[in-house]
């Protein structure tokens, strides 16, 4: 489920992000999104040989702030904005 200003499941007081990029389609801050957490890794089969592998505390996704209008679209031929992941681990 999606909730505005939801606030972040930080599993750490460590390794947070100090800053996020500004969105390099319109140049707009970028906001939470979602996150992933390692519970997922079983809900998606992962075996204990990749566990090494797939070591993290938290997937933070942020995209642009920002609708992606027409205008941005015909400046820059794209409609799809990038967006800025954290991995905290």
């Amino acid at each position: 489920c999606y909730e505005q200003e939801a606030p972040i499941l930080w599993p750490s007081v460590k390794h947070r992000p100090e800053s996020i990029p500004k969105c390099t389609l319109c140049g707009q801050p970028r906001r939470f999104e979602f996150q992933i957490l390692p519970q997922v890794l079983f809900y998606a089969g992962a075996d204990s040989t990749a566990s090494a592998e797939l070591d993290f505390a938290s997937i933070v996704v942020y995209t642009c702030s920002c609708p992606v209008g027409e205008d941005v679209v015909t400046s820059t031929s794209s409609a799809y904005a990038e967006e800025y992941c954290w991995v905290q681990v």
